[in-house]
């Protein structure tokens, strides 16, 4: 038996026993088609079995993994700090209570009624003032009726200077009498410039004192 191999073109690329040849030895001829090594193989893209109307079977999704299952640990949040405000305590100034002496004074006079009021004049002979000196001058009050509150006016004349300064007062207090001092008064008063005091008064004698409280400590 020979061995007879052709190409893809149909040449001769091997002869074994003659047997390309008719008659060759053994009398038969096995043909092997051998494809040359330059042959490109081809690839061909069949269309989709799938019409034009038709869309592929939807797929599940996948499954949902909490993160119990994927062995995570959720992370714990702290809740926010709460806001104190603390920088605002020290726009704030210190508070320090103090009784600033103011002065003290002397009263000669009394009260009367007028058009069915209460009133008083009084002559204010001496009177000293921390910052101002000494002074001398007057006072008026209207009582508001039917309570035991008045408004008064005070004028005075510097001592030092001879400046002539005013302030308002509201006065509170009561009066009774004494069989031997006769009408007698007491009571509290404040004026525009935030002194207060008190007064006491027995006869036509009377007399007082103010000062004023100091928030910062300071009397100046």
């Amino acid at each position: 038996m020979g061995l007879c191999t052709f190409d893809a073109e149909g040449n001769t690329v091997e002869d074994e026993n003659g047997a390309c040849y008719e008659g060759g030895f053994g009398g038969s001829v096995t043909v092997v088609a051998q494809a040359p090594e330059d042959v490109i193989p081809i690839f061909v893209s069949l269309p989709s079995l799938l019409s034009d109307n038709q869309q592929p079977a939807p797929t599940a999704p996948p499954p949902v993994v909490t993160e119990a299952e994927a062995g995570v640990r959720p992370v714990k949040s702290d809740p926010p700090p709460l806001f104190v405000p603390v920088d605002i305590l020290k726009w704030i100034p210190p508070i320090h209570p103090k009784f600033c002496p103011g002065g003290a004074f002397a009263l000669i006079g009394n009260s009367f009624r007028l058009f069915g009021l209460k009133a008083g004049a009084y002559a204010i002979p001496a009177q000293y003032d921390s910052k101002d000196g000494g002074s001398s001058g007057f006072l008026v009050e209207v009582e508001v009726p039917h309570t035991p509150v008045s408004f008064a006016y005070e004028g005075s004349v510097s001592w030092r200077t001879g400046k002539y300064s005013n302030s308002g007062l509201v006065l509170a207090g009561g009066e009774g009498t004494s069989a031997k001092l006769g009408a007698v008064s007491a009571g509290g008063f404040a004026d525009a410039n935030g002194n207060f005091g008190g007064y006491a008064s027995a006869g036509i004698l009377g007399g007082g004192g103010y000062g004023k409280f100091s928030l910062t400590g300071d009397c100046q």
